[in-house]
């Protein structure tokens, strides 16, 4: 077979291609489509690591794979395990890691394991091969003290309620609360405590010198008098253990979100409350922790939970 020098050229794939078609024994066939293979994932890195102790009881928990993953089969294959079994949550995508927030802070001094059954499958099809689970510890909560009710009723019906959450006395000659007033950055004025211990467990009652009802308080002063709009602090040795409200922040009258008001109500926070929130300036969400009851509702003073 000759072929013309005029014309254009042919380049090698075109003369190749004639020659499948014109010599004897390399007629043109169907070629089979090359199939990728699938990428098996593997885990990169979890969050808490596998053996860590004294992690924080609001500590995230994720969990990073090799690859894109196929999110709902990722996330059938996860499961975040305590005492009382698998904890609720909800799980969110950074990229190829998984990000589990727990509905409820981890208790203090427990174990827990973080789990990813095998199968969990890739985006393009490729399973894990084999089950991980990575085990940690939360750390103990040592001191801790929080507001637990807070009143602001009618008239000079005022008062607070702070607990011993931690796990150790403390003597209240180290704590005080501030109150900042109508968006104040600083204490407007300061309320030491004590004298005496407060035991884990219990509670003190700190109330307006003209409460309605006194012998609930453990000491009644003129300076618990602040309002729907007034941020509150309590300090352990100086330092911010629990704040009620956002420091700096002037939200009108009160703070609202749903059916709880910082305004005319009793607030009640949340059983199982282990830690406070020491950032004065993030924003403050009142329905987060605490739970409404009627203006001047005073039968749970006293007492943690209710």
């Amino acid at each position: 077979m000759k072929f013309s020098r005029t014309g254009s050229k042919l380049g090698p794939a075109a003369v190749f291609a004639v020659c499948l078609g014109a010599l004897p024994g390399c007629e043109s066939r169907d070629i089979p489509p090359v199939h990728r293979i699938a990428e098996a994932p593997g885990i990169v890195e979890v969050e808490p690591a596998d053996g860590s102790t004294e992690v924080p009881v609001d500590s995230p928990v994720s969990v990073t794979f090799s690859c894109d993953m196929d999110r709902e089969s990722a996330e059938r294959s996860f499961r975040l395990t305590g005492m009382s079994g698998s904890l609720p949550g909800t799980a969110a995508w950074e990229e190829t890691t998984l990000m589990f927030a727990p509905a409820d802070p981890f208790l203090p001094s427990a174990s827990y394991l973080i789990e990813v059954r095998a199968g969990a499958m890739s985006a393009d099809g490729g399973e894990l091969a084999e089950d991980f689970s990575a085990a940690f510890e939360t750390a103990g909560i040592g001191e801790a003290v929080i507001f637990t009710e807070y009143v602001e009723g009618t008239s000079n019906n005022k008062a607070l309620e702070i607990g011993n959450v931690g796990e150790v006395v403390i003597d209240l000659t180290r704590c005080s609360v501030e109150i900042y007033a109508n968006g104040s950055v600083n204490p407007s004025f300061t309320i030491a405590l004590g004298p005496g211990n407060l035991a884990p467990g219990e509670v003190y009652v700190l109330a307006n010198t003209s409460f309605a009802e006194p012998g609930i308080a453990d000491r009644l002063d003129r300076w618990v008098n602040f309002n729907g709009d007034d941020a509150l602090a309590l300090t352990l040795d100086g330092v911010r253990a629990d704040v009620f409200g956002r420091i700096g922040e002037d939200p009108g009258d009160f703070w609202l979100s749903g059916d709880v008001s910082t305004r005319d109500m009793t607030l009640r926070r949340l059983p199982g409350t282990a830690s406070g929130d020491t950032d004065g300036d993030d924003p403050f969400d009142p329905s987060a922790e605490w739970t409404p009851h009627p203006t001047d509702t005073f039968d749970g003073l006293g007492r943690f939970p209710d």
